[in-house]
C-alpha cells in the first residue's frame, strides 16, 4: 500500500527529537514542491506548498515556516495572493477553506468549505480588487468582502445557471472577465445582480477552442492562455479590438500561470519561466536554475527586478536582478509520499515509495531523506541495476543499531539498498552475486527483486523479506547471507510485508492475504535443522487471527506481539 502523509512527528520519539519539550509539536514537511508565490509592497516573499507555507525576508535572510502548527487552519493549499489594500495574505485551499493572514493574527473563513453546495470547491486563483476578493473556484466565482470578512456573493455562471470551473478572473474597464473551461464569460462589474447567470455573456471570437486557463490585461493587451492536448498557446489582442496574435507557443510546453505587476509580465510553465517588460521584450527565459530543470507553477517580480519562481520540485527559485541565482526553502524531507519510517538514537529515515493496490510497481524514484542530528539530509541513490534511470519504489527502511550511519532500504525492484557510512549506496539483489537474495519467479521480470520488509534483531543481524521467491526470508550476519525457505506454507506467489524481530529473537513477518509467518531460529542462524516456524492464520488452532489481511505488527514492553 502507498500511504501519503502530511506528517507531524511528536515528542514521544525522544530518540529523534530532543530540542523541544514533551507534549509540544513541530512539523517536518517537504518544501521542494512549491505551488504559488506572492510578493508584498515591502519586498517580502510568501511561498506555498500543498502542505504549508513559508515567509522570506530577503533583506535579513529571515526564513519562517507557516503551517497548522502556528497559523494555518488546514492543509491542501491551492493558491495564495497578497492584498495590498488590507496588507494581508489570502490562502485558498483545495476544499474551499480560506485563511486571511494579517501581521500578528489570522482569520479563518470556512464558508465555502462547509457550504451545502455540491461541486468542486477548490480555489484555483485569487484576485483582490478594492474591498473585495474574487475567488476562482470549480463552482464559479465566490466574492469575499474583506471589510466585513464574509462571503458576499457566489456567481454560478455556466450555461443555464450550471456550475462551470473558473480558472482565473480579470477586471478591466469596469468589466469582469472569467476564464473558464468553456471559454470566457464577461459581465458589467457595476451590475448588482451578477449572481444571475443571465447577466453574463460569452466573449465572442476566441482564437481557438479549449479551456481558457489564464487571463490578464497588460499594456493595452488582453492575454489569454488556451489549453491544448500537447501544448498551451498564449494569445494577445489589443483591448481596443483587432486580431488575435500568438504571443508564446513552444513544443510540449504547458503554462501553469500568467502574472503581471509593476510593469512586468511573467509566464510560468513546464520547462521555463519567462519574464517580459512592458515593451513585451523577453528579458528572461530560464530553463534551468542551479541544476534544477525548471517546472514552474508561478513567477513574480519584486520591486528590484528580482524574479521569484515557485518550482514543482526545486523549491523557491530566486533570480536576482544581477542574474545571480539562489534556491530558498526551509529544511525538510524530499517529499510527502511516505511508506515507512525508522528512528534510532538521533537518526530518523524515511522510505519514500509504495505500490498500488495490487502490489504492482508505481516506478516511483525518490531521494533518500534523513533527519540526522537535527538536520535534514537528502541523498540521491543514483542508478539502479534493473533500472539505470534510478531506484524504484522504496518500501521500508531500517537503521543499523551497531552503526547508525548505515541505513538499509527495501526496494520493490532493486532488493536491498544501503546507504553506507561514507554516504555511498550499495545494492544487494539477484544480480550482484554477493548475497542470497533471489529474483521473482516470473518470466516477465528478469532480475526483479522485491523487498518490502526489513528488521534488525538484538544482535545486529539484518533480516530481509524476499517476495515472490523460493526463500522468503534472508539474513545478513556480518558479511554472510543465509536463506530460509518455508515450503509448503509459502510459495513463489507469496509476498513478505512488514517484519519485526522480537526481544525473544523471533522473526515475525506479515504475509499479505495469508497471515503472519513466525520463525524461531533457536539462536543458530547458520544451522537450520533446529528451526521452528509457523504460519498464523484465521483458523482455530492456527493463530485464530481476526483476519488473514494483516498490515503491521509491533511488540510491547512485555514481549507481547
Amino acid at each position: 500500500m502507498k500511504y501519503i502523509l502530511f506528517f507531524i512527528f511528536f515528542s514521544l520519539a525522544h530518540c529523534v527529537i530532543a530540542q523541544f519539550s514533551t507534549g509540544t509539536w513541530r512539523d517536518h514537511l517537504p518544501y521542494g514542491q512549491t505551488i504559488d508565490v506572492c510578493v508584498t509592497e515591502q519586498g517580502y516573499i510568501y511561498c506555498a506548498t500543498p502542505y504549508s507555507m513559508f515567509f522570506y525576508n530577503p533583506f535579513e535572510s529571515d526564513l519562517q515556516r507557516i503551517s497548522k502548527i502556528n497559523r494555518l487552519s488546514d492543509v491542501g493549499i491551492s493558491s495564495i495572493e497578497y492584498d495590498q489594500n488590507h496588507r494581508s495574505v489570502i490562502v485558498g485551499y483545495q476544499n474551499g477553506n480560506l485563511d486571511i493572514l494579517f501581521d500578528g493574527y489570522q482569520i479563518n473563513i470556512p464558508d465555502i468549505k462547509i457550504s451545502s453546495l455540491i461541486g468542486d470547491k477548490r480555489i484555483y486563483d485569487i484576485l483582490p480588487y478594492g474591498d473585495k476578493v474574487y475567488l476562482s473556484t470549480g463552482i464559479g466565482i465566490v466574492v469575499l468582502d474583506l471589510e466585513k470578512m464574509e462571503i458576499k456573493s457566489t456567481y454560478i455562471i455556466g450555461s443555464g445557471g450550471s456550475q462551470v470551473k473558473v480558472n482565473d478572473v480579470a477586471i478591466f474597464d469596469n468589466r469582469i472577465y472569467a476564464a473558464t473551461d468553456n471559454g470566457i464569460k464577461v459581465a458589467d462589474l457595476s451590475n448588482s445582480f451578477l449572481s444571475n447567470y443571465q447577466n453574463w455573456s460569452d466573449y465572442a471570437g476566441l482564437p481557438s477552442m479549449g479551456a481558457v486557463k489564464e487571463i490578464e490585461f497588460f499594456v493595452d493587451y488582453l492575454f489569454i492562455n488556451i489549453a491544448g492536448e500537447t501544448q498551451d498557446i498564449i494569445y494577445k489582442r489589443p483591448v481596443s479590438g483587432g486580431n488575435w496574435e500568438v504571443f508564446a507557443q513552444y513544443d510540449g510546453m504547458f503554462y501553469n500561470n500568467m502574472w503581471c505587476g509593476g510593469g512586468w509580465l511573467t509566464l510560468a510553465g513546464s520547462g521555463s519561466y519567462m519574464i517580459f517588460h512592458n515593451d513585451l521584450f523577453m528579458n528572461v527565459n530560464e530553463t534551468t536554475h542551479q541544476g534544477v530543470v525548471v517546472n514552474c507553477n508561478n513567477a513574480v517580480v519584486d520591486l528590484y527586478g528580482g524574479v521569484w519562481a515557485a518550482d514543482d520540485k526545486g523549491g523557491l527559485l530566486w533570480r536576482k536582478n544581477d542574474g545571480a541565482k539562489l534556491i530558498v526553502r526551509p529544511q525538510g524531507p524530499a517529499e510527502a509520499a511516505v511508506r515507512r519510517l525508522s528512528a534510532y538514537n538521533k537518526n530518523f529515515w524515511i522510505a519514500h515509495g509504495g505500490v498500488n493496490d495490487s502490489w504492482g510497481n508505481t516506478w516511483h524514484k525518490a531521494p533518500l531523506s534523513g533527519f540526522v542530528n537535527e538536520q535534514w539530509v537528502t541523498i540521491n541513490p543514483g542508478n539502479g541495476i534493473n533500472d539505470t534511470e534510478g531506484i524504484n519504489d522504496m518500501m521500508t527502511v531500517a537503521i543499523d543499531p551497531n552503526n547508525n550511519s548505515r541505513v538499509s532500504f527495501g526496494s520493490w525492484d532493486e532488493g536491498l539498498v544501503e546507504k553506507q557510512s561514507d554516504g555511498s549506496i550499495r545494492i544487494y539483489n539477484s544480480q550482484t552475486g554477493d548475497n542470497t537474495l533471489e529474483e521473482a519467479g516470473y518470466d516477465w521480470a528478469p532480475g526483479w527483486t522485491g523487498v518490502a520488509g526489513l528488521a534488525y534483531d538484538l544482535y545486529g543481524n539484518l533480516w530481509i523479506g524476499n517476495s515472490y521467491a523460493e526463500h522468503h526470508l534472508h539474513v545478513r550476519s556480518g558479511n554472510n547471507f543465509y536463506a530460509f525457505g518455508f515450503s509448503p506454507l509459502l510459495n513463489e506467489t507469496d509476498k513478505i510485508g512488514d517484519m519485526y524481530a522480537t526481544q525473544f529473537n523471533q522473526i515475525w513477518a506479515v504475509v499479505p492475504g495469508k497471515g503472519i509467518l513466525v520463525l524461531d531460529h533457536n539462536g543458530t542462524i547458520g544451522i537450520q535443522s533446529d528451526d521452528n516456524f509457523k504460519l498464523l492464520t484465521d483458523e482455530d488452532g492456527e493463530g485464530g487471527l481476526p483476519s488473514k489481511d494483516v498490515f503491521c505488527i509491533q511488540e510491547d514492553l512485555d514481549g507481547e506481539v
